[in-house]
């Protein structure tokens, strides 16, 4: 069985922070865990332009506030027997300049207002998260996944 294709964003407020999305509780999958940003990856579409347009379908206007950056990881992960198995294309993203975190949030509308959280990378808790999200979570938690842009804000 082929695996579930799905595009991610690593989104970076500013070095040592990042966003993330926590699932709703009634998800059929995940309920309440905490998520990187993105989703499936649709026939003929590029994994980056799965993250764009899936932040995009989740946070509304808010999407636009946001630089998908380069290819970070991508991730196997098999949920079995409860899930699927998915391979996670992972990319760093990050606020535009200037933007505030607080004017991001208070922009996200649709059915994930209220879901996108602000986390510094130390206080990152993988277990969490979904689990193929844990090993990079614990991954940038330990500081091996540094800011990777070239300013520094």
């Amino acid at each position: 069985m082929n695996p579930l294709e799905v595009g991610a964003a690593l989104v970076w407020s500013a070095p040592g922070r990042i966003l993330v999305q926590r699932r709703p509780a009634n998800a059929s999958f995940g309920g309440g865990a905490l998520e990187l940003p993105g989703g499936k990856i649709e026939a003929g579409e590029t994994p980056k332009a799965a993250v764009v347009r899936e932040i995009a379908e989740e946070w509304g206007r808010a999407a636009a506030w946001l630089e998908i950056g380069p290819h970070l990881h991508t991730i196997k992960h098999d949920y079995r027997p409860r899930g699927p198995r998915v391979r996670l294309h992972v990319f760093h993203a990050r606020l535009r300049q200037g933007v505030s975190e607080d004017a991001l949030l208070a922009a996200i509308d649709g059915s994930m207002a209220g879901l996108v959280e602000v986390l510094g990378v130390e206080a990152l808790a993988p277990d969490a998260f979904l689990e193929a999200d844990r090993s990079l979570v614990g991954a940038l938690r330990s500081g091996r996944i540094p800011w990777p842009f070239d300013d520094a804000r």
